[in-house]
């Protein structure tokens, strides 16, 4: 019976969808905001529909790619919450708007960044990453680790397809 059990959990984990794609997600925001703040990076954090198409095409076309796993683990302390299972915090749920995917960037203090709502293909969404990154870095780094206002990005236009 045991062997059984054993081989019916490993064809559920064989077929199962991988949510995660490569990304080192944290489940919890407290952890999260301690690590941004340590090493001064800014949140990723992902509140997708257990059913919706795009929060599935993230994670199994965006998240899964090595370049994109490896930008986010590099430049972010990721955070992912299930809308129907988990418990989100009110800090971050009032910047949710009801649509999933929607993915928000807090900076270490706690403050909203950016907030980035639907699907993108995985050259749109790195490019997002690094505008991102770039603007927080250069420009808005020491200043805006304190600074209550959210900060909204000229984020370029894909013009060419995936």
């Amino acid at each position: 019976m045991k062997k059984f059990l054993l081989l019916f959990i490993l064809l559920i984990n064989l077929f199962a969808f991988n949510w995660y794609g490569n990304i080192h997600w944290i489940k919890s925001y407290n952890i999260a905001q301690k690590l941004a703040k340590k090493n001064h990076k800014l949140m990723l954090i992902e509140i997708a529909g257990i059913k919706c198409p795009p929060s599935k095409y993230l994670s199994k076309y965006v998240y899964s790619d090595k370049k994109i796993s490896e930008f986010i683990n590099k430049n972010f302390i990721p955070v992912f919450y299930f809308i129907q299972q988990n418990s989100i915090p009110k800090n971050i749920k009032k910047h949710f708007n009801g649509v999933t995917p929607t993915i928000i960037f807090f900076k270490p203090n706690g403050k909203a960044f950016y907030i980035l709502t639907g699907a993108r293909n995985k050259n749109e969404f790195l490019k997002v990453l690094k505008t991102m990154i770039k603007q927080y870095n250069k420009k808005f780094k020491e200043a805006s680790i304190n600074s209550p206002k959210p900060i909204w990005l000229q984020i370029p236009k894909n013009k060419g397809k995936e």
